[in-house]
């Protein structure tokens, strides 16, 4: 009888035991699959060639956040909203973004369309604010390279990407553009062709990285990068 009780108790035990295992194990749930993060680039012969960018592997991406006015402060916060929305995005620490003071060390700069700003803009690199936001990057000569941007002071650049914001006192809007800018930062170089993602290239962008988003950035950083940066350069 008490053995009985005992071996019972043993395999009511060993059930829990597997129950409490199985909540435990980390389950990835399934995402949808990817869009195109390549971008396609136009030789001298016309044809168009999708080449893909992306920082190291677990890189954490400087910017420099050129605020004008001087204490405002909405493009700031903006830009910390978006580090937690793509740093939660990056679910296998892909890549990470974070603000930074220092001009020399940024990879990218984010500025308002209307200031006068840090890079000098080289007629090769030069481009209109598209919409209400653009990121732009430059290509060497032969197209198959990014280039640093050139400085206003002469100092020598790492900066690949300059980003321009058109000023808005929507901040839920602000917080989109600057989100959807910073997926372009981190290597998703196209638009998704879904209106519900934070990529799409139209008005009305969801409040996040979506699961597509996710699932595009994890593939942008298990595909080889075909469209290196040179090595950075002193100020133009």
């Amino acid at each position: 009888m008490n053995r009985r009780r005992g071996t019972g108790s043993m395999w009511r035990m060993a059930v829990v035991a597997a129950l409490a295992a199985a909540c435990d194990s980390a389950t990835i749930p399934a995402l949808p699959g990817p869009y195109d993060f390549r971008l396609a680039i136009y030789g001298a012969d016309g044809r168009a060639r999708q080449r893909t960018f992306h920082w190291d592997r677990g890189a954490v991406v400087p910017v420099y956040v050129d605020d004008e006015p001087v204490g405002a402060g909405a493009l700031s916060q903006a830009f910390r909203r978006a580090v937690r929305a793509w740093g939660a995005a990056a679910v296998f620490g892909e890549v990470r973004l974070r603000e930074t003071t220092d001009l020399g060390e940024a990879r990218a700069v984010l500025r308002w369309h209307d200031a006068t700003g840090v890079l000098s803009t080289p007629m090769t690199c030069l481009g209109p604010v598209t919409g209400a936001a653009s990121t732009l990057g430059c290509l060497n000569d032969p197209r198959d390279a990014l280039r640093t941007w050139p400085r206003r002071d002469g100092e020598p650049s790492q900066v690949i990407y300059r980003v321009v914001i058109r000023r808005t006192d929507d901040r839920e809007l602000l917080d989109r553009l600057v989100i959807h800018e910073m997926g372009h930062v981190l290597g998703i170089l196209s638009h998704s062709p879904n209106p519900s993602d934070i990529m799409w290239a139209g008005p009305d962008l969801p409040p996040a990285p979506t699961a597509r988003d996710r699932s595009t950035l994890r593939s942008l950083y298990q595909t080889p990068v075909d469209l290196p940066v040179e090595s950075a350069s002193p100020g133009e």
